[in-house]
């Protein structure tokens, strides 16, 4: 059995602490401090295995990386409270359904991709990015127009595109689109501008 991925790891903390707060045993303060604790641990470790990705190492990080992810988990942190008033509202006590709060987990869960994928069109600056589709996932037009096209990672990032970006016509929150290292040729031209929600 291989170890449990970063990824696994920070879905296991909101699952605790998304069911803590359903099951009544975790009050505002807690599930803050919990979720506050989550987010920079492991949105961190999202930004590093990103970064990573492209041979770059956490000690290796420019200025600008560093500030990326520091806005990266002040983003997610500032949701917190409307997240547990959300869940407050959601309780076993109220009838809600385990599964109806564990959907909203899920979309939580997936900044963990968009902070990795970020961290990559950042640290990949001369590499080439293709990007792919998840073919179990239906996509959005977005991310249909920008499947297949290839880019340096600085002309993604310069475009401020990457997959799970919230501005995408699918919100982000279920995007499964990734950036892979390609040999292929790059796309010619820019990216399409994305249409967005809508």
């Amino acid at each position: 059995m291989s170890p449990a991925t970063g990824y696994d790891r920070y879905r296991a903390a909101l699952r605790t602490n998304f069911y803590a707060v359903w099951r009544g045993i975790s009050d505002e303060a807690d599930f803050t401090d919990n979720m506050f604790l989550a987010i920079d641990k492991f949105l961190t470790l999202a930004f590093e295995e990103g970064a990573a990705e492209c041979g770059i190492n956490p000690d290796e990080m420019l200025p600008e990386e560093r500030m990326e992810l520091t806005y990266s988990i002040s983003d997610n942190v500032t949701r917190v409270p409307a997240l547990y008033e959300w869940l407050r509202q959601r309780t076993k006590a109220d009838k809600a359904k385990l599964g109806d709060v564990m959907k909203r987990m899920e979309l939580w869960l997936n900044s963990y991709n968009r902070v990795k994928s970020r961290a990559k069109s950042l640290a990949c600056k001369d590499k080439k990015l293709k990007w792919v589709l998840d073919p179990r996932k239906e996509s959005c037009r977005d991310c249909l127009n920008l499947n297949g096209r290839v880019y340096r990672g600085s002309v993604w990032a310069r475009y401020d595109l990457y997959p799970q970006k919230l501005e995408l016509a699918c919100g982000g929150f279920q995007c499964g689109c990734v950036f892979s290292p390609t040999a292929e040729p790059v796309t010619k031209g820019r990216p399409p501008r994305i249409a967005g929600q809508r």
